[in-house]
């Protein structure tokens, strides 16, 4: 149904500009030079493809007949200034953890814009529609294997001295 796809198309375009922000927040705490000095920059090119991205979305929502969600939008941009409420571990700064649960929550915003493409790919559009979310399938799989590397260094750095038990119990459900 066309009404659902708009709808769906929507969502995303939400969920964009909350990743918009969150990737500016990061931006923002994470300077060249810092813990992850390729972070920043690889954010900038993340920041413009998003964007891109969003917009590709917002200008095929419209030749359907669709409006701008307004609304979820301002959703979206307001979810993620909660988020910024969360402590981690640090009263007034940044923290290792802060960085860690926001690549984290990139990777799985970037894993969703996968899925987004694919079913575009999948309704089998045709035409220049076809060729960006093909290519956009790509990109954000690129997006979301770069920022599983950048995680991984964040979270040796935030759990660097961290010691688990050597012995963890793991409740085992018999079948």
């Amino acid at each position: 149904m066309i009404e659902y796809l708009k709808i769906y198309l929507g969502d995303h375009a939400a969920l964009m500009t909350a990743e918009l922000e969150l990737i500016a927040r990061c931006r923002n705490s994470n300077k060249e030079g810092d813990t992850l000095p390729d972070l920043p920059r690889f954010l900038e090119q993340l920041a413009s493809e998003v964007k891109n991205q969003k917009q590709t979305l917002l200008d095929l929502l419209s030749d359907m007949g669709g409006n701008r969600p307004v609304s979820k939008e301002m959703a979206g941009w307001v979810m993620e200034k909660l988020g910024r409420l969360k402590m981690n571990g640090e009263w007034t700064k940044y923290s290792d953890l802060s960085r860690v649960v926001e690549l984290e929550a990139m990777l799985m915003a970037s894993q969703s814009r996968v899925l987004l493409w694919e079913t575009l790919v999948e309704l089998d559009v045709r035409g220049e529609t076809r060729r960006l979310s093909e290519a956009f399938v790509d990109r954000a799989k690129a997006h979301a294997d770069r920022l599983r590397i950048f995680y991984q260094e964040a979270t040796g750095v935030a759990f660097r001295e961290s010691e688990l038990p050597h012995r963890v119990k793991i409740p085992v459900q018999a079948d």
